[in-house]
């Protein structure tokens, strides 16, 4: 975003005369690739980066326990409330829970 800045700064002192054009076009220059470079990167850094949506993205997780785990009820992780199965063993209410994978939209849940 800096480099887009300053590129739009100097082009606008070099069009109304602020700076002598001596001085502006080369740093204008050197701006303008700086400023491409960025905008390259930043198209790399985001092609690179994975979109993980839905169930896969919650496996690993901690959620708690918003309805008795025995084995089934609900849990509460990223703002959502979602049907769960625990492992084994029973949850309390407020208990921490471990999302270790999902079976359609039933995430499988271990205590921790």
């Amino acid at each position: 975003m800096l480099p887009w800045l300053i590129t739009m700064g100097l082009l606008i002192a070099g069009a109304f005369g602020l700076l002598p054009a001596d001085i502006v076009w080369p740093l204008f220059g050197v701006a303008l690739v700086a400023a491409i470079i960025d905008a390259l990167w930043t198209i790399r850094q985001v092609r690179r980066t994975s979109a993980i949506m839905g169930t896969a993205a919650l496996i690993g997780k901690e959620a708690i326990a918003r309805t008795e785990l025995a084995p089934e009820g609900y849990v509460f992780i990223a703002g959502e409330r979602w049907r769960a199965r625990l492992e084994s063993g029973a949850a309390a209410i407020g208990d921490h829970v471990r999302i270790t994978g999902a079976e359609g939209y039933q995430l499988r849940v271990e205590k921790l």
